[in-house]
């Protein structure tokens, strides 16, 4: 969607909603989470994208628990997770516990996260309550 607002003026509420099934919002490309956002006192030109990512409640390979591959988004999110040194397939169909520094355990029938462990590895910020 392109909005234009005169230098000055405030722009209308925009609300990024995916195209297919199965992602969701992630941020948008200078780092907001609003959704939906409304440009206020537009100075200049800005030009901003929506990044998406796999949903966990619609993923094939979901192999835990649902809370526990959204407590992991959490952490990636609370930690600049796009600045880690080590930070592929986050947002993939990637099995949760094949994912870089996660191991997981089976109890009963249903595989449960037992550790992550991302040592030296560029985490920033405050660990999300989720993670409890």
């Amino acid at each position: 969607m392109t909005q234009y607002v005169l230098p000055g003026g405030n722009g209308i509420p925009v609300e990024a909603v995916p195209l297919v099934s199965g992602y969701d919002f992630l941020r948008r490309s200078d780092g907001s989470t609003d959704n939906p956002r409304r440009e206020t006192a537009v100075a200049s030109n800005l030009s901003v994208t929506a990044l998406w990512r796999t949903s966990c409640a619609t993923m094939p390979n979901l192999d835990v628990p649902l809370a526990e591959c959204e407590a992991l988004v959490d952490l990636y999110l609370a930690t600049d997770g796009d600045s880690w040194t080590t930070n592929t397939n986050r947002y993939t169909d990637q099995r949760v516990c094949d994912r870089y520094g996660v191991t997981c355990g089976t109890f009963g029938v249903q595989k449960q996260i037992t550790n992550i462990i991302l040592p030296n590895n560029n985490l920033v910020g405050t660990l999300p309550s989720s993670l409890s």
